[in-house]
């Protein structure tokens, strides 16, 4: 079976080459004037003429926008003069930052923010407010940018991200204990910042102070944006000579800045006629699969055109959504468990059947006997 793909955008449906001709269209199912039936279709120029009766499945993924991770970290608790730290790391997801550069294949970086407690912290100022000065000021003199926004709601200190693809992937509060580390052969231990608090829930360190943010019921773990303009630029359309100079090649399908694109998937099967393995009678069927990114300004017009040959089906976002390859391959395996059971259910049958006659035969032989 031969596979093969296109991926287009869609930004009007006015097709650039002829002025005033549209770009996508739809047709229900007609009979010419022979009598003829022309079975419901969907059009798209320049990538192809789909006929309902080939359709496999349509499916569609809707965008969303980037959401920004964010942390908060309430200092209340801390009463008890002494060294503290915040302790991050930083995770990318999507990205290949430079900045997060390490040794490991995934590409991420620690950060550390110190801070004394005493007891004469005396004035207007908080906790949270003198932690949030220091971070800006050592994150300017190391990096000369914030890869972090740090700001404060009274005494707790609010870590936002200041991209789609930054995880916080630890985030916890320590205290430095003199008592704590590697033992020294002299006499004591080297001291070591030891954990008071952490993010994750399940440890038996966890004691409420750190929490994701909240935006509604919702947790800001970070999430990156789908049919977005970056999103799109990052992964689909890089702005290359090629897509951006005059007479560009796909000029047509240059992502719109701050535009949203939903995503629609057709699986198509069709037969590609005698050729190969088709002399012997094999039957040689083509299946292929057609992305469109949408704009979503022309939802309405867009899924009235698609609607001719088929039904949507909504994929939703993170989740593995089988082909319909792999659908067609599930249900023959259940149909053969079904025949099998089935099958096993009548030989059980007919060999009680054959138990009950043969008992028949013998009460008639010894009569006869």
């Amino acid at each position: 079976m031969f596979k093969f793909g296109t991926t287009t955008v869609i930004n009007s449906n006015e097709d650039f080459t002829v002025k005033g001709s549209p770009l996508f269209s739809g047709q229900a199912a007609t009979t010419s004037e022979s009598g003829k039936e022309i079975p419901a279709n969907f059009f798209v120029k320049r990538v192809n003429k789909f006929l309902k009766p080939n359709v496999k499945a349509i499916y569609v993924r809707r965008h969303n926008d980037a959401e920004l991770a964010q942390v908060k970290i309430d200092l209340s608790s801390i009463t008890d003069p002494g060294v503290y730290r915040i302790a991050l790391y930083i995770r990318l997801q999507g990205s290949q930052n430079e900045y997060y550069a390490n040794d490991f294949v995934f590409k991420g970086k620690p950060f550390f923010i110190e801070f004394e407690k005493t007891d004469h912290d005396s004035g207007t100022m908080t906790l949270a407010e003198r932690v949030v000065k220091i971070a800006r000021k050592y994150m300017q003199m190391v990096y000369e940018m914030p890869l972090i926004n740090i700001t404060n709601e009274g005494n707790t200190v609010v870590l936002n991200a200041t991209d789609e693809y930054q995880r916080f992937t630890m985030v916890e509060l320590q205290q430095y204990d003199e008592n704590a580390g590697l033992h020294q052969s002299c006499c004591s231990n080297v001291g070591d910042f030891v954990t008071i608090d952490t993010i994750d829930k399940d440890s038996s360190l966890y004691n409420g102070n750190i929490s994701w943010g909240k935006d509604g019921d919702k947790e800001l773990k970070g999430r990156e944006g789908f049919g977005t303009y970056r999103q799109l630029i990052k992964d689909l359309r890089l702005p290359t000579a090629m897509n951006r100079q005059w007479g560009g090649i796909i000029a047509d399908e240059t992502p719109i800045v701050n535009a949203t694109y939903d995503q629609y998937t057709i699986y198509y099967c069709t037969q590609v006629g005698v050729q190969g393995l088709a002399h012997v009678g094999d039957t040689v069927q083509a299946a292929t699969r057609h992305i469109f990114f949408v704009n979503t300004a022309l939802k309405n017009d867009w899924e009235a055109a698609l609607a001719n040959i088929g039904d949507l089906i909504e994929v939703e976002d993170g989740k593995y959504t089988k082909e319909p390859l792999e659908l067609e391959a599930s249900a023959q395996a259940a149909a053969g468990s079904a025949q099998a059971s089935t099958d096993s259910d009548q030989s059980d049958a007919i060999a009680a059947q054959a138990a009950a006659i043969a008992a028949l035969e013998g009460r008639v032989a010894a009569l006869e006997g």
